[in-house]
C-alpha cells in the first residue's frame, strides 16, 4: 500500500508510512544496519534536530563527545518538560 500523490492528509500519510515501514530495507542507498525510528510525539522533530546538530558538532571537532551528549540530553529534557511529560 503506497501513498497516492493526491493523498495529502498528514494523518493518512503518517499511518501509511508506519504501516509500510520495512526495518530490513529502510534506507536509500542500502545500509548495513536494520531498523526504523519513530516516536509519535510532537517534540520528536525538535529533539532530533537538536541531537543531530550536537552530533555534527562532535564529529567535526567543534565539541567534545561528552559535551555533545550532555547538550543533547539537556535539549531532550527541555523539550520533554515543555511538553508536560515530566511531572
Amino acid at each position: 500500500m503506497g501513498v497516492s500523490v493526491s493523498d495529502t492528509n498528514p494523518e493518512t500519510m503518517m499511518a501509511t508510512a508506519i504501516d509500510t515501514a520495512n526495518p530490513n530495507d529502510s534506507t536509500l542507498p542500502k545500509s548495513p544496519y536494520v531498523g526504523v525510528q519513530f516516536a509519535a510525539i510532537p517534540e520528536f522533530q525538535a529533539i532530533g534536530i537538536a541531537v543531530g546538530q550536537q552530533m555534527s558538532a562532535a564529529l567535526s571537532g567543534k565539541a567534545t563527545v561528552d559535551a555533545a551528549l550532555k547538550a543533547s540530553q539537556a535539549a531532550a529534557d527541555r523539550e520533554m518538560r515543555k511538553g508536560g511529560y515530566y511531572k
